[in-house]
């Protein structure tokens, strides 16, 4: 009998409880491919570290090898600066130009210096899109899509356990997302150490110059009493040797300004705040600093897309015994690479799974 759905009942469909059910289901599957995915690499986990994280930890730890070269590069420039004024002879002023005003001296390069550093920017995008369905409509059967929405972090959490879970388990499993570091490093290769090392060579070159900028201010109070007292002949002599001391000036201070931009520029990037994770960038670096420090692999994982599927079986029969029959189906594909502590590829792959029920 040819039944056409305008002689059945009127029905609103599957309301919001058929989006959640599918949604349901994508978690459903994304916790099957959490445990296959621990199955293929528990034999390279057993009795390891394993950081599980998405796309930002590759990112955090490029930037902190950038991070590193800047830093040392910033000090090797205050440093050379430094030297460099000293072996022209510079390191002390004249005593006769500077013996009338020996109390005056400059601050300039002597400000103190926030030691809270701020860092590269780095940005990364959890793909959420549902799965596209094709809507198949026929008499008695009706097939939808539902875009389901699906939290990234709630993968690595089944993919964590599930590295548990393992007969060859791993020792210890950490996630990026919710690792907080019990302290920070601060040896003279960490960031810490690295900062402090610049902070001092910036001190130090701008204290190499110091008495030549007091002496340079000295001159200009000496110069104005002779020009004062009207003494023409010391207003020559001193006029020479500001001229000679600014010049001599001038190149180191200009270059020394120039580098302090660059620190500058470098501390206000890294003050700057990651939308995504909430975390300042410095202390993005901070935390994959510490876990770089372990000896451990690294698990890269993140869920590619997720969807679900609604299908809808109506007739007259149905309606008037036992209802419409519903089925739901939810689905997520997932992406995976395991890494070793060189960040050197182990393994790989992308995986797919689906999950059903009904009622």
């Amino acid at each position: 009998m040819d039944v056409s759905q305008t002689n059945l009942p009127p029905d609103a469909g599957p309301s919001n409880e058929g989006s959640f059910e599918s949604t349901r289901l994508s978690y459903v599957s994304s916790a099957h491919l959490a445990a296959a995915i621990a199955g293929e690499v528990e034999k390279t986990t057993r009795d390891r570290e394993v950081v599980i994280a998405g796309a930002s930890l590759f990112t955090d730890l490029t930037n902190l090898e950038a991070v590193d070269l800047e830093l040392r590069q910033l000090t090797a420039a205050y440093s050379t600066l430094a030297d460099s004024w000293n072996e022209a002879g510079h390191s002390r002023p004249k005593k006769n130009v500077v013996a009338k005003n020996a109390s005056i001296a400059s601050e300039e390069g002597k400000e103190a210096l926030v030691a809270a550093p701020a860092a590269f920017t780095a940005t990364h995008a959890v793909i959420d899109t549902g799965l596209e369905l094709v809507k198949l409509f026929q008499k008695d059967v009706s097939t939808r899509g539902v875009d389901t929405k699906f939290d990234p972090l709630a993968f690595l959490i089944e993919l964590g356990q599930a590295l548990l879970n393992v007969e060859a388990k791993a020792s210890k499993v950490w996630i990026l997302d919710l690792f907080v570091p019990d302290e920070n490093r601060d040896d003279d290769k960490s960031v810490l150490g690295l900062v402090k090392a610049l902070q001092r060579a910036k001190a130090e070159a701008w204290s190499t110059i110091a008495p030549a900028v007091s002496a340079l201010t000295a001159l200009d109070v000496a110069l104005e009493d002779a020009i004062r007292d009207a003494d023409k002949e010391r207003t020559k002599t001193l006029t020479q040797e500001m001229q000679q001391l600014r010049r001599d000036l001038q190149p180191v201070s200009g270059q020394l300004t120039l580098i302090d931009k660059r620190f500058g520029a470098l501390e206000k990037r890294w003050m700057e705040t990651d939308a995504a994770s909430g975390l300042s960038i410095l202390a993005r670096l901070l935390r994959v600093e510490s876990l770089r420090a372990r000896d451990c692999l690294f698990l890269h994982a993140a869920v590619v897309a997720s969807g679900g599927q609604i299908k809808t079986i109506r007739s007259l029969w149905r309606s008037l015994f036992s209802g419409q029959q519903i089925a739901f189906r939810g689905g997520a594909v997932v992406r995976w690479a395991l890494l070793g502590h060189d960040k050197s590829f182990i393994a790989g792959g992308v995986k797919t799974g689906t999950t059903a029920s009904r009622q």
